[in-house]
């Protein structure tokens, strides 16, 4: 293979093959006069240059494209994995939430009970008819009692009664709430023979024992209104066992929830209002 003369190649010599396969040899090297010149040209002309330009900015692009969408891509996860993160720890403490707020209507109830099945006891010990038996007799031959049993009895009564209302007001449960209403009546309808035998009602509806009144109140007069079967502490006693009941049934519900799904809590002290 032999180089000729420098032909219109401005600086490239022209290719000569002595034989075929020189020429394709040349030509698979060089190229073609043709397309050595048409190359030539385009670098000459600059438009090689900006031929590279384009491609390298479209890489260019085609890169920061890329990287943008990489970006946005893992910006995404990193939000959802965030708003998971969040929903989760929402859910928690939301289920949290409920789960104290069911212990606190649970344990509000337990005591609510407790209250009640106390003020029973101690109204069926009021009730009770041999508490107001006489004793004996004193010098004079009147009979005697056994004061110190009865006041005993009348001041757990009134204690345990005061705490019923205490600890009923705060249950979420209407039926507690209705026989406590039902309770808070019967006392208010024996207000002048509690009176007599030394118990007064309050303004908060709570009962005050006037000691002295009840040492010296008439056994009979305390008989008939404690003692016996439909006496007013009967009433009571009927009532402290429904409370008892219904206390029971609440603090054990496994939700207590409106018919929308929200939770509802009975105001025990607006109901009662309405029976007073």
């Amino acid at each position: 293979m032999s180089i000729g003369s420098i032909n219109n190649y401005g600086g490239f010599s022209g290719i000569s093959a002595k034989n075929t396969a020189n020429a394709g040899l040349a030509n698979s090297l060089f190229g073609s006069k043709n397309s050595l010149y048409t190359d030539y040209s385009l670098i000459k002309s600059g438009a090689y240059k900006k031929l590279l330009t384009a491609y390298y900015d479209q890489q260019k692009a085609n890169d920061t494209t890329s990287t943008k969408k990489a970006a946005e891509t893992k910006k995404a996860t990193e939000t959802a994995n965030t708003k998971k993160a969040t929903d989760t720890t929402t859910d928690k403490t939301s289920a949290a939430g409920t789960t104290a707020k069911k212990t606190e209507e649970a344990d509000v109830n337990t005591l609510a009970k407790s209250a009640a099945d106390q003020l029973k006891t101690s109204a069926v010990t009021l009730r009770n008819r041999d508490l107001y038996k006489a004793t004996g007799t004193d010098e004079e031959g009147k009979a005697t009692y056994d004061r110190d049993a009865i006041t005993k009895s009348v001041n757990s009564f009134v204690t345990n009664y005061n705490q019923m209302l205490t600890s009923g007001k705060d249950s979420t449960s209407k039926s507690v709430a209705r026989n406590l209403s039902g309770m808070v009546n019967a006392t208010s309808a024996n207000q002048r023979m509690l009176k007599e035998v030394g118990i007064q009602i309050g303004d908060d509806n709570k009962l005050i024992v006037d000691e002295k009144k009840l040492a010296e109140a008439d056994v009979n007069k305390l008989s008939s209104l404690f003692g016996g079967s439909g006496s007013y502490a009967d009433s009571v006693a009927s009532k402290a066992d429904s409370i008892s009941k219904a206390a029971y049934n609440e603090a054990n519900l496994s939700s207590s929830y409106s018919n929308s799904g929200s939770y509802q809590k009975t105001d025990v002290s607006k109901i009662l209002d309405q029976y007073l």
